[in-house]
């Protein structure tokens, strides 16, 4: 354990997109606003950037999300406030395409290093996705992957998102 609220770059997501993007990524999050006091993405944003690195062969940009840790009194709207800002600037993205399919890779935020349940943090994205769904819908070619590390994660999301009755929208899970 790298300490108190600390993680090690292979623990979480945001280490890895890191270690895959290269020094290009972290400048470009360096070059972001602050937001408060030595801090460009506070917990329950989210912020946008080029990708970088061996990223940019297979994506355009990087969302960067901060879900707070499962121990935050405030866990719950903090997620869901995390999931409404990346589905905010996809939908900017969506307006700014100028044609084709979007895939945009999501991950499960909060599960994880972050230490929130699986089963949790699905509901939490099914109420996040049903605050945009029609948008997200009407958006033609927008395909949400949300990128799962393992089967009962997978099973979340389908159980999450089956019973919210998504089958509709173009939502995938599975390994990234």
């Amino acid at each position: 354990e790298a300490g108190p609220g600390m993680l090690y770059p292979t623990q979480c997501v945001d280490g890895r997109v890191h270690q895959e993007a290269g020094p290009e990524l972290r400048a470009a999050c360096a070059a972001l606003p602050e937001q408060a006091a030595g801090v460009r993405c506070p917990v329950g944003t989210a912020a946008l950037t080029q990708a970088t690195g061996r990223l940019a062969s297979v994506y355009r940009f990087v969302l960067h999300a901060v879900p707070p840790f499962r121990s935050d009194e405030r866990w719950e709207p903090r997620l869901l406030a995390s999931f409404v800002r990346t589905f905010d600037l996809i939908l900017f993205l969506v307006g700014a395409r100028e044609s084709g399919h979007l895939t945009v890779a999501v991950p499960l935020l909060g599960s994880g290093a972050r230490g929130g349940g699986r089963d949790e943090c699905a509901a939490v994205a099914v109420r996040a996705v049903s605050h945009f769904g029609s948008q997200l819908h009407e958006g033609g070619g927008l395909v949400l992957r949300f990128a799962v590390v393992d089967a009962d994660a997978e099973h979340a999301m389908e159980q999450a998102f089956g019973s919210a009755g998504w089958a509709r929208m173009p939502i995938t899970y599975g390994a990234q």
